[in-house]
C-alpha cells in the first residue's frame, strides 16, 4: 500500500529545533495505528508527544510489534535544489501472525528510545481514506514510502 504524504507532528518540529529529536544520530521505527487512533484528534487536551501518548496502536497480540519495526535503508539526500535535504527509507512489511488485524488506517514513524518518554513521534501517514477492514492471518501489508521520500527540509 502506497503511503500518502507524511505529516510531521508539530511537537516533532519543536523537538527537532531544540535538539531533543536528532535526525542525524538516531534510529527510527514504524508502528501501525487503527482508525480509532487519536492521531488526528485536534480536540485533544495535550498534543501527541511520544509513542505512549498514541492510542489505537496495533498491538503485539495481533502479530505486529507494539514497539514497531525498525526502518531500514535510511538515507539523507539532496532534494530538488541544493537547499533541500530529503529523508527516505525502505518500504516496510507487516504480517498478521497470531490473528487478523482490523481497522488499520495509519503508519507512524517514531524515534527509538530506551524509555517510553524518549520514543518521540516524528510523523504519520494516512494509508487509506477509510480503513483496512481486516488483514487475515498470514497476509502482509507493505507500507510503500511516498516517491518523494518521507520528509523534506528546506
Amino acid at each position: 500500500m502506497a503511503a500518502g504524504a507524511w505529516k510531521v507532528f508539530n511537537r516533532a518540529k519543536k523537538y527537532i529545533g531544540n535538539g531533543t529529536l536528532s535526525l542525524s544520530s538516531t534510529t527510527f521505527r514504524m508502528c501501525l495505528a487503527t482508525s480509532a487512533s487519536n492521531l488526528k484528534t485536534s480536540a485533544s487536551a495535550k498534543p501527541l508527544m511520544n509513542r505512549t501518548s498514541l492510542t489505537g496502536q496495533v498491538t503485539s497480540t495481533l502479530g505486529c510489534p507494539v514497539l514497531g519495526k525498525a526502518l531500514g535503508g535510511e538515507v539523507w539526500t539532496t532534494g530538488a535544489s541544493a537547499g533541500q535535504i530529503k529523508f527516505d527509507t525502505s518500504d516496510l512489511v507487516f504480517t498478521a501472525t497470531t490473528s487478523a488485524i482490523a481497522n488499520i488506517k495509519y503508519a507512524v514513524i517514531f524515534l527509538t528510545g530506551a524509555s517510553a518518554g524518549a520514543q518521540k513521534l516524528l510523523c504519520y501517514s494516512t494509508l487509506t481514506t477509510s480503513q483496512i477492514t481486516s488483514l487475515a492471518i498470514g497476509n502482509t501489508l507493505t507500507v510503500q514510502m511516498a516517491s518523494g521520500g518521507v520528509l523534506t527540509l528546506t
